[in-house]
Formats: C-alpha cells, structure tokens, sequence
C-alpha cells in the first residue's frame, strides 16, 4: 500500500500490480498504519486535522474523527502490524515505553548517586 499527497492510498499486489485505488477524500494523506485485524488501515492528513479508519477490501470509511484542530505529527495504533526485514512487530504497548523510563530514571539516580559518592571520598 503506498499513500499519495493527492489523498489517494493505492493498493498493490507482491509485483507492483495496481489492485485498488482508495479516496481517503481528507487530503495529502500522511500515515498508512495497518490494523492488528489486517483488515483495514488508520491514516491522516498532512497539514489537516482528520484521523480515518479504512477497509482495506472495499476502501470504504469506517469511522473518522478529529483531533480538534491540532495538526497530527504521526499516528500510532496499539498492535498495529509493521513490516521489518524480518517480519511483521507489533507496537509496544504504553506500559513498556513507562518501564523503560522507569529503569533509565533508576539507572540515571544510580549514576549520580555513585558519582556523589566517588567526589565525597
């Protein structure tokens, strides 16, 4: 799937054949991020304020809404399937990203404890 500054999301098969060719109707679309499901896909505007949910089988809406007038700077859903050289990997989820600030914060108090000390002997 490829999205286009036209608003266009064009679908292709595993050769680059041309399956689909999907009006998001939001404008210069910014984002394709697949759904957990694999049946649709998340995406936004560039300079816009709409968010939308698309069936990937029939391009067709699924749901929509706004992010009340601030500009999107990216979009991330929860599980959504990425592609990487190997395979797919789902987004963390927001607890790890807070365990992994809680273990730097430890690791940074750790740091200077030892540098206080180090400077006191």
């Amino acid at each position: 799937m490829a999205a286009s500054s036209t608003g266009n999301v064009y679908r292709f098969d595993s050769v680059g054949v041309l399956l689909q060719t999907s009006a998001a109707g939001i404008g210069s679309v910014f984002a394709l991020n697949l759904a957990p499901d694999g049946a649709s896909f998340w995406t936004g505007t560039t300079g816009g304020s709409t968010i939308e949910e698309i069936d990937i089988a029939t391009g067709n809406v699924l749901q929509n809404w706004s992010t009340g007038g601030g500009q999107p700077c990216g979009l991330a859903v929860l599980g959504e399937i990425q592609s990487g050289g190997c395979g797919t990997n789902p987004v963390p989820d927001p607890e790890t990203y807070a365990l992994m600030l809680l273990g730097l914060g430890v690791l940074g108090l750790v740091a200077r404890r030892r540098k206080l000390v180090q400077q006191l002997a």
